[in-house]
């Protein structure tokens, strides 16, 4: 039996190559100018700009590769067998569009011509990635892409009005969108600076400063939601309700490789932290 795991690989790689190149370049440059300098900082986008933001099924935050290499999802939807290999063999075309030629010699050009040829990689794949997902949407059928939305919604809540798919079930016109993305992002400005100097802190104050931010963050999101889903007719906001569906127990916990209740994926880790007891960024886990 195939197994999905190969289907997120196998358009993931390529994303992961550049990040790793992205990486040891940018640690060179950073060595080259000295400690503490300017040649630490990362690259065009930032982190998570290659395969972790905005840009999954429909243009949302959740992943549609992510979601359906999931075994609980895949039961949920009754993916089939046939499926699953219809959708490999999509992948494995988009991830043969980039061979190792294309990162050859990137990692040896000036930093200016780097930058250049990084972002123009992006784009590419990221067009490679998105015309993949929409072939990928065409094998499911329409009862597993509405009840795939569903579980983005029951995910993400009024964020997942940006998921274009969403958007459209629900009816939103042109200005609605452009009102319920500033009021989502707005939830998010801010807060980069806030998390700089973390690492210097002692492990008792940084643990106390990540939970100071985390409430801030949860108050900010919080508000963001009210003001976006304030947008909605009360027609749209019956419909939004709607696509819910029925709700999954432990979705969230699923999809992180966890049992309801905090163990499994979690084993080994501090309290409150990761594996070598540095504290997670407070809603982290919240961008499925």
């Amino acid at each position: 039996m195939l197994h999905m795991q190969h289907l997120t690989k196998l358009l993931v790689l390529p994303l992961m190559v550049l990040v790793i190149i992205s990486t040891a370049t940018q640690a060179q440059d950073g060595k080259k100018k000295g400690r503490g300098g300017q040649g630490g900082q990362r690259g065009p986008g930032g982190r998570g700009s290659f395969g972790g933001g905005p840009g999954g099924f429909g243009g949302g935050g959740a992943s549609m590769m992510g979601l359906l290499n999931n075994e609980k999802i895949q039961g949920i939807l009754k993916v089939t067998d046939a499926q699953k290999t219809e959708m490999r063999d999509i992948a494995q075309a988009s991830r043969s569009s980039f061979g190792g030629e294309a990162f050859r010699g990137l990692r040896d050009l000036p930093e200016e011509e780097r930058r250049a040829k990084f972002e123009e990689l992006r784009k590419k794949m990221e067009k490679s990635r998105t015309d993949a997902e929409k072939k990928i949407k065409g094998v499911l059928t329409d009862a597993q892409k509405d009840r795939l939305l569903g579980l983005i919604i029951q995910l993400e809540g009024s964020r997942a009005l940006l998921n274009e798919d969403v958007a459209a079930k629900v009816g939103l016109d042109a200005e609605q969108k452009a009102i319920v993305k500033g009021a989502l992002e707005s939830s998010r400005e801010g807060f980069g600076e806030l998390f700089r100097g973390l690492r210097d802190l002692s492990e008792e104050e940084r643990r106390a400063k990540f939970e100071e931010l985390r409430k801030k963050m949860e108050d900010r999101r919080k508000k963001s939601d009210e003001e976006a889903l304030a947008v909605l007719s009360p027609e749209q906001k019956k419909k939004f309700e709607s696509l819910k569906g029925e709700a999954v127990e432990g979705l969230r916990e699923a999809l992180r490789g966890r049992r309801p209740g905090g163990t499994g994926g979690d084993r080994g880790r501090r309290p409150g932290g990761d594996n070598g007891g540095r504290p997670r960024r407070p809603g982290a886990d919240s961008d499925l």
